[in-house]
């Protein structure tokens, strides 16, 4: 399969496949060519122009960054989908983990799809999900420790993920674990201020609601 070469803004190159693998409101995502990381290029470019806005993102990769720390970077690595690199050439952007295969669900009609948490809080979604992939208490308790353990490091180092929601976090009740991601999108004092008003069930303070979720179990 062909390549293509990206260039990031630390002067890294990586080659991706250029190959849309998937499509938000704000951004295009293609798989690099070893697959364990993704570049999501903005489809409105002209956020390059915004001095702030690349101020914040630097901001978010370096100065705030948990997953940078030598003594516990890998243990936050596991709780965020945490951005690694911008992407500078052919399109502005950045670079981020792939999300771990757990993340997707194996069978059943969702196949492929990633897990969102409304899939497992939602009774009538639930009825449609294989037994094997919906988990019990216990795995639901562990996963809604570590969303809290992940939102408490956020708000310890100063910043916020106004926009949590069941799209911005994935699950696995399986084996009890949670990532947040779309960290891109991150309150930074100073830069960035919150521009939305949340998600019930996500709010106050930007904790999710372990207790819809549990109670789904």
């Amino acid at each position: 399969m062909s390549t293509e070469k990206a260039t990031l803004k630390d002067g890294r190159s990586v080659e991706f496949i250029p190959k849309m693998i998937g499509e938000g409101g704000m951004k295009r995502v293609f798989f690099t060519a070893d697959k364990q990381s993704v570049l999501c290029f903005f489809k409105n470019q002209n956020v390059v122009r915004d001095p702030a806005y690349t101020a914040r993102l630097e901001a978010i990769l370096g100065k705030y960054n948990p997953t940078a720390d030598p003594r516990v970077g890998a243990w936050f690595a596991d709780r965020f989908c945490w951005p690694t690199g911008i992407v500078i050439q052919p399109e502005f952007g950045l670079m981020t983990p792939a999300y771990p295969s757990n993340y997707f669900f194996a069978s059943g009609p969702f196949k492929g799809k990633e897990k969102e948490g409304r899939w497992f809080s939602s009774p009538k979604l639930r009825k449609m999900l294989p037994p094997n992939e919906t988990g019990n208490f216990l795995t639901y308790l562990q996963l809604c420790k570590r969303m809290a353990q992940a939102v408490r490091k956020m708000h310890m180092t100063g910043l916020a993920h106004s926009d949590l929601s069941s799209r911005n976090v994935l699950v696995d009740p399986v084996i009890g674990k949670a990532v947040v991601i779309d960290i891109d999108s991150l309150v930074v004092p100073g830069l960035y201020p919150p521009d939305v008003l949340g998600t019930p069930g996500y709010r106050p303070g930007g904790a999710y609601d372990a207790g819809s979720c549990a109670r789904g179990a």
